[in-house]
């Protein structure tokens, strides 16, 4: 499936080529015959951004798994409970100060970390009582530190819109999207997208463990406190990462880990790698529609993601609407 949506990500744009083109691209590089405006289009624009779409929404899938095994919450992912905005914010401040250009490439993955991480850690301390996470508790929580972040975030534009560069770079930030991103955010993104991954797959007994709660998962021999800490610096990584290379793409981390759940079950050693898997080929399809809708112009990422995973999210909503009572 992956190789599917990639191969149609390379093929299919403002403008289509034949999948023979494709093909064609790829054998130039062990010497093959090839177009040299095929092989611009296709290794130079294209397989990156299928390369980057592919990591970013594995990136924000298995983000999306841990903070619902952590939280012990369906509804927990990081655009939900601010831990994307949080990672927004730490690169738009480093646009802001110039550091995204004297800091090189890991300038804006070094300020979202930060920024994310302590989003994450209000947002953990706000929401758990008793090591249970309330869906109303999470979502007040989310909703509050959301809207704090952008009021920043709006604060931050209006300081520097009259600077054209830097206000259209953030808009366009903060409404995610690959265009224009080459092998370097690919090479920037790939080594912690499977630093990640494998941590996540490493403490995955754990956190099937933590969904039975602390107390119990303390008395199975899970050390509680270093686990957390562990899929709080994870997650919050992760975020970083994918949000400094691609912006603001909601909903993935929510949708994703829901739909293979039903597939594959619980386990979370299965539903991490599942869950990459299909959030790799997700995105592509997501990018894919951006750049087809409207074309020869493109749709912003965020706003197709945005586009599915809201009615998702208030399906969930309904369904979870009993647990609102408690506060």
């Amino acid at each position: 499936m992956v190789v599917a949506c990639a191969i149609l990500g390379m093929a299919l744009s403002s403008t289509d080529l034949s999948l023979e083109s494709v093909a064609s691209a790829f054998a130039s590089l062990f010497g093959g015959a090839s177009k040299k405006s095929d092989r611009l289009i296709v290794l130079d624009i294209r397989a990156p951004r299928v390369a980057l779409a592919m990591l970013v929404g594995a990136g924000l899938a298995v983000a999306g798994v841990n903070m619902q095994g952590l939280f012990r919450n369906p509804l927990a992912s990081p655009g939900i409970i601010g831990t994307s905005t949080g990672a927004a914010l730490g690169c738009v401040i480093c646009i802001v100060i110039g550091f995204d250009r004297k800091g090189g490439m890991l300038g804006l993955p070094l300020f979202a970390f930060v920024f994310a991480f302590v989003s994450l850690v209000v947002v953990k301390a706000i929401s758990t009582r008793n090591g249970r996470t309330p869906v109303a508790t999470l979502l007040l929580a989310g909703v509050a530190l959301n809207a704090f972040l952008s009021a920043i975030l709006s604060w931050l534009i209006s300081r520097n819109f009259e600077s054209y560069g830097a206000g259209r770079q953030i808009v366009l930030w903060l409404m995610g999207g690959l265009e224009s991103k080459g092998w370097d955010y690919v090479l920037m993104t790939l080594p912690f997208v499977l630093i990640c991954l494998g941590a996540s797959v490493y403490y995955s007994k754990d956190l099937d463990l933590l969904l039975e709660g602390e107390e119990s998962a303390s008395s199975l021999g899970v050390n509680v406190l270093r686990t957390t800490n562990l899929i709080l610096v994870n997650v919050s990584l992760i975020t970083a990462v994918v949000v400094a290379a691609a912006g603001v793409v909601g909903f993935v981390g929510l949708i994703i880990p829901h739909l293979v759940r039903i597939f594959v079950g619980p386990s979370h050693k299965i539903l991490v790698v599942a869950s990459a898997v299909t959030g790799a080929w997700f995105l592509i399809l997501a990018d894919l529609l951006a750049r087809t809708m409207i074309r020869p112009e493109e749709l912003r990422l965020g706003i197709v993601t945005a586009t599915i995973g809201a009615p998702f999210f208030l399906y969930l909503l309904a369904k979870k609407r009993k647990e609102f009572s408690v506060i």
